[in-house]
């Protein structure tokens, strides 16, 4: 994706100022709600996913009573694909009553874009009261939402990764990264050992440097989150 110069000025703003811009950009067009969610690499078994909108706040608090969270079949459709997503019954038809209280909060059409940036998942959600989307319509927006998404990931996502997830930030040695990488392949502290014509003690040591470097409980946890971090 080519960002222009009126686009690059807001990789450093803030998020909140990135954020405001793709809403602002976007009610111009028809859009009258926004909403960037973003889904943070770690921890896997229960994803942290981190939102800005501007729905109607009756809306959120209903989104949060309801943990539609959970059943949110956009969300779903983000940590699987970089498609385009149509809001539609057929898409919510397994969410519980979310798609009639969408409706009732205002939100009756709408249309997302996931993007990604080293292991980070990031969706632009766009929505309106009324007036389908239509193929014309879609069209003519689709470059324009594609962009501002992986904008606003690219902008956002590190910070948010250092500031939520603070061993983003560790400094691995060389060799703690090249032990890291012979354990994600399988390899024991033994073969490791062997193959670097180092003691297993060696070995153990600089494991053990890197699974308390990110806050980790064992080898298994620190390759995994030393893989997803993009640290190595």
């Amino acid at each position: 994706m080519r960002f222009t110069d009126d686009d690059l000025h807001l990789l450093g703003a803030s998020q909140a100022s990135v954020f405001d811009y793709v809403a602002g950009r976007f009610a111009r067009l028809g859009f009258s709600f926004c909403s960037y969610g973003i889904r943070l690499p770690v921890p896997l078994a229960q994803p942290r996913i981190l939102i800005q909108d501007s729905y109607p706040e009756a809306w959120m608090k209903r989104f949060d009573s309801q943990h539609y969270l959970a059943v949110d079949p956009t969300i779903a459709h983000a940590a699987r694909s970089d498609d385009f997503v149509l809001w539609s019954p057929e898409l919510f038809r397994d969410a519980g009553n979310m798609w009639e209280d969408a409706n009732a909060h205002g939100l009756n059409v709408g249309w997302a874009k996931p993007s990604r940036h080293n292991g980070t998942v990031g969706m632009l959600s766009l929505s309106r009261e009324a007036d389908p989307l239509s193929p014309t319509e879609i069209a003519a927006h689709a470059a324009d939402m594609a962009k501002m998404s992986e904008m606003l990931l690219v902008s956002s996502a590190p910070r948010q990764v250092a500031t939520e997830i603070p061993e983003s930030r560790a400094l691995l040695s060389e060799r703690e990264k090249e032990i890291l990488r012979w354990t994600a392949d399988g390899k024991t502290s033994h073969e490791i050992g062997c193959i670097l014509s180092l003691s297993v003690a060696t070995i153990n040591f600089h494991i053990n440097k890197a699974v308390a470097k990110l806050a980790s409980v064992n080898k298994t946890q620190a390759v995994v989150k030393a893989a997803l971090l993009g640290l190595l």
